[in-house]
């Protein structure tokens, strides 16, 4: 993309969360990444490739974005109501809390940062981070789920690594900083 992509194009790239994980305290912009997934470690790396390939680029790095799929079997959102529809149990992680706001929200604010003048690192911050399973029951009541299956399972006893709390904070104070709403709030 970089090699077809002319030199004066503006480059915006969407990363996530996940360049944080096992670490407490806030996640600004400033806090030098710690993955702890394959997936982290690739978003990590095309951070720098971006970063390096075009120095006036902006890098966002979003929380969870909860909405629907085209699929409709991944994301949160579409992944609670699959599981209930096929009756299948929810797991939902204990011990990990994310900044997830909506993401029409968070789309409209990368399309505000893409066509403004900021450059380097941006996060979007919700108001407050959503828990899992506080995310699970809250969004199961926006569908319509009266009786979910919920299985509350421990970080630590997962196979793969899960991010824990990630506080996701900019440093920044202009108007393209302000945090969203949280998806609890939705």
């Amino acid at each position: 993309m970089l090699e077809a992509l002319p030199e004066s194009t503006r480059l915006t790239y969407c990363s996530s969360d996940h360049v944080f994980g096992g670490v407490t305290g806030p996640c600004t912009e400033s806090r030098p990444p710690r993955p702890i997934s394959e997936y982290g470690r690739m978003r990590v790396e095309a951070e720098h490739v971006v970063a390096t390939a075009r120095p006036d680029a902006l890098i966002v790095r979003v929380g969870l974005p909860i909405g629907p799929s085209l699929s409709g079997r991944i994301g949160h959102l579409d992944w609670l109501r699959y599981r209930h529809r096929a009756g299948l149990p929810m797991t939902v992680i204990d011990g990990e809390a994310r900044a997830a706001v909506s993401a029409d929200a968070a789309a409209r604010r990368i399309v505000d940062l893409a066509c403004s003048d900021v450059r380097g690192i941006r996060h979007l911050a919700a108001t407050r981070l959503g828990p899992r399973p506080e995310l699970a029951r809250h969004l199961c009541t926006v569908l319509g789920i009266d009786d979910p299956r919920f299985e509350v399972v421990s970080r630590g006893s997962m196979r793969v690594p899960h991010l824990g709390v990630v506080d996701l904070r900019t440093e920044h104070r202009d108007a393209l900083a302000q945090p969203l709403p949280s998806a609890l709030d939705l």
